[in-house]
């Protein structure tokens, strides 16, 4: 894994961090995004790294 990919993976992490924590809050009942809305930026966002990654995953 070179530099480059790995701050891209690390990114990519806290990126996952967040959505979780919002799905959480959504589930919840709190204010902010719906469950929805959290659960299709993660799917999204998941397929965007593995096509960055080329499949690696």
């Amino acid at each position: 894994m070179t530099i480059a990919s790995f701050d891209t993976f690390e990114s990519d992490f806290e990126e996952d961090r967040q959505v979780l924590l919002e799905g959480r809050a959504a589930h919840s009942g709190a204010s902010g995004p719906s469950f929805d809305t959290v659960l299709t930026r993660f799917v999204r966002m998941r397929l965007n790294v593995r096509e960055s990654l080329g499949g690696m995953l």
